[in-house]
């Protein structure tokens, strides 16, 4: 454009990453004027954990970028541990890794419900703020993975995220 931005359409979120491909890819994707039209395929995660060993096929078939717009745990209950924390870390580096995603973000940063669905658990009531460790989790993953870093590739099982920054 004249003013020197760039707009990228995405195609409609579906709820979950492993539905993807026949609830929205292949019909939207198949479409020639569709495809051309789109640039970036989205989904959904909820906290739950789909199997990012099952590849987009579509995207991959179109050679399509996926982004996770959306995750949260809806399960209704604060929790804020580590072992929050560190799920939350696995879920990020199997949508990174095992599911070729190339953008993820967390539903929201505050929530006033007392759950789960912000990074930040606030009272109004009582003006406290509580921090959970998913929250530090997200932050580490977003100060060291930047814009334009690209995930290295390996063979190991571990679960060690790497990338570079060219």
């Amino acid at each position: 454009t004249s003013s020197g931005l760039i707009s990228k359409l995405m195609a409609p979120e579906v709820s979950f990453y492993s539905n993807f491909d026949n609830a929205w890819g292949f019909p939207l994707l198949n479409d020639a004027n569709m495809r051309a039209a789109v640039n970036i395929v989205a989904t959904h995660g909820y906290g739950r954990t789909d199997n990012f060993a099952n590849v987009c096929n579509s995207c991959v078939q179109h050679n399509k970028t996926i982004w996770q717009t959306e995750d949260s745990n809806l399960d209704g209950r604060y929790n804020g541990s580590i072992d929050d924390g560190l799920t939350w870390s696995t879920e990020i580096f199997k949508a990174l890794n095992s599911g070729r995603f190339s953008a993820w973000f967390y539903w929201w940063v505050m929530t006033l419900q007392n759950d789960n669905q912000g990074l930040l658990n606030v009272n109004p009531a009582t003006d406290s703020v509580q921090v959970p460790k998913r929250l530090y989790v997200v932050g580490q993953f977003s100060r060291f993975i930047r814009p334009g870093s690209v995930m290295l590739a390996s063979t190991s099982s571990d679960f060690i995220a790497g990338s570079v920054i060219p």
